[in-house]
């Protein structure tokens, strides 16, 4: 069973729509007239169908569709770790702290004030998460 929608823009929420990948983390937001679109994509962790990657779980369908079974990642990090020659090296529990870390990534880099940020790419989010008109606001997840 594929994400709904709703479950979609909860997956992109809980990392403010960054990619989960710690070595990549890229900005997947699109901003046209103050509105933000994603671009990454929910992709899941353990797969909807047994054959598929990280198929094999005692997980049921409706489990496999819940947010707690999904990560935001950006397109060549999905390919990534969807390749069948790369499975071995993305399983799940690897997944599970890939999304745990850039969850909690986005709350430190959210407490830390703009102007003590060294690193270019934090004090982009940073600018990000605080703006009234992208990432963190409620129209982030109109798309």
């Amino acid at each position: 069973m594929a994400f709904s929608e709703t479950v979609r823009k909860q997956i992109c929420a809980e990392v403010d729509g960054f990619c989960s990948n710690p070595k990549c983390r890229a900005q997947l937001g699109h901003y046209i007239r103050g509105l933000s679109y994603p671009v990454g994509e929910a992709c899941h962790i353990v797969a909807e169908s047994a054959d598929g990657p990280r198929g094999l779980s005692s997980l049921n369908a409706e489990e496999r569709s819940r947010a707690s079974n999904g990560i935001w990642l950006c397109e060549k990090c999905h390919g990534m770790i969807d390749d069948p020659l790369d499975w071995p090296d993305y399983p799940a529990p690897i997944l599970h702290e890939w999304k745990a870390s850039t969850k909690e990534w986005c709350k430190e880099i959210r407490a830390v004030p703009f102007h003590q940020i060294s690193d270019n790419r934090d004090r982009r989010k940073v600018s990000l998460v605080d703006s009234d008109s992208l990432i963190g606001a409620d129209n982030f997840l109109n798309f």
